[in-house]
């Protein structure tokens, strides 16, 4: 077992329990709502962790000083969301570009852009009958535990910490620290489950976690990695 003697288990979310429908999809039907074309393609021409230039530390993305309310935080997502656009070669009043964005991030923020995948609840509902500990860790949105609650799998979870709270976005070593403080256990006791080798393996690495890398893609060649790598949340059972 890649687990074995572990304590607790931490889950990332996005493209590892669960997925958004289209993450550049929202920017369009937002755009074009106030009548602006702009597709997937343009903007996935540009490198999507660009936008977080102006909050990057050497130890990762810190935007704590904007996380201390949702109205605070949606302002960084805004910006976040104007620049990609202006990456994207949008050309739009300051008025109309406003509405674009706080429709994104509504969109962002509505759960019923995000589906489970099939294996999810099954994983989930073993480890818990195993005695597991688990906790969600995600570089995600505001609303990140209400979009849990409506997926019905919060119950799971004894924490649901999410980067747009805490203020520090993986691989910062805070948003772990905060989390190894919340589940109580030591660090050697914690295994920790994501799809990006940087953000996930490299992140919890670096404060004393076990990490094991979900790739849904098949696109890691497992010889050349010295961490335990799954395909499906079905190899935890």
């Amino acid at each position: 077992m890649i687990y074995r003697n572990k304590h607790a288990i931490f889950f990332d979310f996005d493209k590892t329990i669960g997925f958004i429908n289209s993450h550049y999809g929202i920017y369009t039907k937002a755009a074009l709502e106030f009548g602006i074309e702009v597709s997937e393609e343009r903007l996935h021409e540009k490198p999507l962790n660009n936008a977080w230039n102006n909050w990057m530390t050497k130890q990762g993305v810190d935007h704590s000083k904007h996380s201390n309310s949702e109205i605070e935080y949606s302002k960084i997502r805004q910006a976040i969301a104007a620049h990609r656009l202006h990456e994207a070669g949008i050309e739009s009043s300051d008025e109309k570009l406003n509405l674009i964005t706080r429709r994104i991030v509504e969109m962002e923020y509505d759960s019923n852009n995000y589906q489970l995948y099939s294996d999810t609840t099954r994983c989930l509902e073993f480890l818990k009958k195993e005695g597991f500990q688990l906790l969600l860790v995600s570089n995600h949105v505001w609303q990140l535990p209400k979009i849990i609650s409506d997926l019905k799998i919060n119950s799971y979870f004894t924490h649901i910490i999410t980067s747009a709270r805490v203020g520090f976005r993986k691989p910062h070593p805070q948003i772990f620290t905060h989390a190894v403080e919340l589940s109580g256990e030591i660090p050697s006791n914690i295994a920790f489950i994501g799809d990006s080798y940087s953000n996930d393996v490299m992140g919890s690495k670096q404060v004393g976690l076990s990490p094991i890398l979900i790739d849904r893609e098949n696109k890691v060649n497992q010889a050349n990695t010295l961490i335990p790598v799954i395909y499906s949340l079905d190899e935890l059972r």
